[in-house]
């Protein structure tokens, strides 16, 4: 998937096992752009419960909505802190944590 501009940050949470399912569950996640309030965020949650109720897209996972955004938005700070988006910015290389491990595997 190709980043955005907007991309700040990206977190790992599954390995993945059933590529097809896991395209199909991302698929079939809508899109509300008509619901008032709804966000690329909600999106993201939306996903999240649906591959945690899916038991063959993803091995092993983390998809327990509160944790993953808990620990998505203390990196985005911690990247904050740090001046990471103080410079310019390639979406490309985008800072990675991964949940999986409990560590950062790129800067």
């Amino acid at each position: 998937m190709k980043p955005t501009p907007r991309l700040l940050v990206r977190i790992v949470v599954g390995k993945i096992e059933n590529r097809q399912r896991l395209e199909a569950i991302l698929r079939d996640t809508p899109i509300r752009a008509e619901t008032e309030g709804w966000n690329c965020v909600e999106w993201i949650k939306e996903v999240l419960e649906g591959v945690g109720r899916d038991d063959r897209a993803l091995g092993t996972a983390v998809t327990e909505w509160q944790y993953v955004r808990d620990w998505a938005m203390w990196y985005i700070d911690e990247k904050h802190q740090a001046g990471r988006f103080d410079m310019y910015y390639d979406p490309e290389k985008a800072p990675t944590w991964d949940l999986l491990e409990s560590k950062e595997l790129i800067p």
